[in-house]
């Protein structure tokens, strides 16, 4: 099981109305992931590319004073049962961590940040590994008292475009015993291809990448960054990391987490965007040894931008087809954040 760059290019022709019914013709690329084999195509425009950013600070002023608020957070928002959090909520630093009150699996939390906005630009390292490290610690206490919740991820969607159901920003960890779809590709993929060959594909793929140049992004610290292949989204970078789950991470690499998405965020706003999701996938959280075939990963895709009548980037093709659409390709987009990174 070797890993493998499968792309087909495709042309589709037709009679085009803008130049007197004359032929013409778009190509476009169909991608193979080397890992899971999921399919994704990068075509000349998808609509993203023509978003202009909007002012919406009439939406900010307008949302102040929401239950994440400062003045608000400590009456309106739930708290853990005892034996989870024994304060009943996670602080660190400015951020706070309680539970989901409209919960997506057994441990469903929300870690908010204590302004109301923040753009891009201004989300630094250390603000972002204050909420990954209370994100930790609520994920250590949980395995603790329950073995059976293994599965680990932390999530983050920014703004309406990207599913946020509230302006204020927050990152929600999800610990469950029940694994996601995609989560679950990729640790049964990663313990296949390390069955086979004997090694991680974690540290495989970086080192192809790094041989050939074309996607490999740069390192902070201990966590190498790449531009995926096959993207699942636009503008996609990937972080691995060397730790195995989300619990044997250290406050170090942590913070080398943070800084790579830090630069992300600053990235995507140089290029106009200001909506992104990120999650980050946590090897199977257990006592035993063998776990060197996982790697924890981070992934951020940026979405379509925040405006009062914002186009969907997520049409038939990604909820229904499951075939992510991409007009920026990988390759160039490594260029481009190499720049600043």
């Amino acid at each position: 099981m070797t890993i493998l760059f499968t792309k087909e290019s495709i042309e589709s022709v037709f009679l085009d109305p803008m130049n007197n019914f004359s032929e013409s013709s778009v190509c476009f690329e169909v991608r193979k992931d080397p890992l899971t084999g999921e399919t994704s195509r990068i075509v000349p425009e998808t609509g993203i590319e023509l978003q202009r950013t909007e002012d919406f600070s009439d939406i900010i002023e307008e949302s102040r004073g929401c239950f994440f608020c400062e003045e608000n957070i400590e009456r309106d928002t739930p708290k853990f049962k005892q034996e989870i959090v024994e304060d009943g909520r996670i602080k660190e630093g400015s951020v706070i961590l309680f539970p989901n009150i409209f919960p997506y699996g057994k441990y469903s939390g929300v870690c908010a940040f204590k302004e109301h906005f923040i753009s891009l630009e201004k989300f630094n390292a250390g603000l972002i590994k204050e909420a990954l490290i209370a994100c930790k610690i609520f994920a250590e206490n949980v395995y603790k008292n329950d073995k059976t919740a293994k599965y680990c991820t932390i999530n983050w969607n920014y703004l309406p475009p990207a599913g946020s159901s509230i302006l204020h920003p927050h990152i929600q960890p999800l610990i469950d015993p029940f694994v996601s779809n995609y989560h679950r590709l990729l640790l049964d993929n990663s313990k296949k291809y390390f069955s086979v060959n004997g090694s991680s594909y974690w540290k495989d793929i970086i080192n192809v990448e790094m041989d050939r140049d074309e996607r490999y992004i740069g390192k902070t610290g201990s966590v190498e960054w790449i531009t995926p292949f096959a993207p699942r989204g636009h503008f996609e970078i990937i972080g691995v990391t060397n730790s195995p789950d989300y619990i044997s991470l250290s406050d170090k690499e942590i913070m080398d987490i943070a800084t790579g998405v830090s630069k992300v965020l600053k990235f995507y706003n140089t290029e106009g965007r200001d909506s992104f999701n990120m999650s980050i996938y946590s090897g199977i959280m257990s006592d035993f040894k063998d776990k060197e075939y996982f790697s924890t990963n981070i992934r951020i895709i940026a979405r379509s931008n925040m405006q009062r009548y914002y186009m969907n980037d997520a049409n038939y093709l990604r909820m229904l087809l499951n075939e992510p659409v991409i007009s920026t390709s990988p390759e160039e987009v490594c260029k481009r954040i190499k720049e600043i990174f």
